[in-house]
């Protein structure tokens, strides 16, 4: 089914439900009555400006208009809780101190974990095994000594590690931890411009606007986005247009497509090309 018409569907039924007329509605959004009958009917798309007057008149956030409740949801009761081991390592550390495994090494971790939360029936369970460990490794390869030499060792770190936390924020969201799958949302970001992978920030804007369409806050997540297009420049690659179009989708919130179909998995998979790399 159409998007548009998804979204204008559910503005309809919000609006009905709540006893308001189209005219009204139409009035307090500074819009026309033509033109909300037509965002109604899927015939128009309505732009994020409008989106967010209807969505403050009818006193329902934008990401439920565009159709993506899950941030605001409670984790369903056959979701295990967030592993505490995970939620000790994101906030107070390892006490182990170990040497930081070589770039190469923590790839393949980072790869595997990924593969666990893609593919799994049992991954909270095997994620919570893999994450603590992981997470304390990466931060021991991100704050190693590296000589000139070795700058693309450090750069492969960071992209690990912008990796890593893209996953532990599908993980923390889904464990219904908003919390930290912002913090974990800004260190993937913080790793990504580390590295200067223009992919890969673009990855984590796409993650910080998703979190704050969740938390229901349209103008930060599309100034946000904004400045993550901005980021990706020109000419782009046929990656870098990918990236473009999910980070777009976000901003102009054009239906349930910018935020439901396109995925983590997709925008860090596809838009990465895989983990790796």
């Amino acid at each position: 089914m159409d998007p548009d018409f998804l979204v204008g569907k559910r503005i309809r039924d919000h609006r009905q439900q709540r006893g308001r007329s189209q005219a009204v509605v139409a009035g307090l959004c500074g819009i026309t009555e033509d033109y909300l009958s037509r965002i109604e009917r899927g015939v128009k798309t309505p732009t994020l400006h409008v989106l967010i007057k209807i969505s403050r008149e009818l006193r329902v956030p934008v990401a439920v208009l565009v159709g993506d409740t899950s941030p605001a949801e409670p984790p369903p009761s056959s979701t295990p809780p967030m592993a505490k081991e995970v939620t000790q390592a994101l906030l107070v550390g390892s006490t182990v101190t170990a040497s930081a495994p070589a770039p190469a090494a923590l790839r393949e971790r980072v790869n595997a974990a990924w593969s666990i939360w893609q593919r799994s029936p049992q991954r909270f369970t095997e994620a919570a095994v893999v994450l603590p460990s992981l997470i304390a490794d990466t931060e021991a390869a991100l704050h190693t000594s590296y000589t000139e030499a070795e700058c693309g060792a450090l750069r492969e770190a960071q992209r690990c590690a912008a990796d890593l936390y893209f996953l532990l924020r599908s993980y923390c969201r889904r464990a219904g931890r908003t919390d930290l799958s912002l913090l974990v949302a800004d260190r993937g970001r913080k790793a990504a411009e580390a590295a200067d992978d223009p992919i890969r920030i673009a990855a984590a804007t796409w993650n910080l606007g998703h979190i704050l369409l969740g938390t229901d806050e349209p103008e930060e997540a599309a100034d946000v986005v904004l400045r993550g297009l901005d980021r990706l420049g020109e000419p782009r690659t046929v990656e870098a247009t990918a990236m473009a179009g999910a980070l777009e989708r976000v901003c102009q919130t054009s239906g349930p497509v910018s935020l439901s179909v396109v995925t983590e998995g997709d925008v860090i998979q596809g838009g990465c090309g895989g983990v790796g790399g």
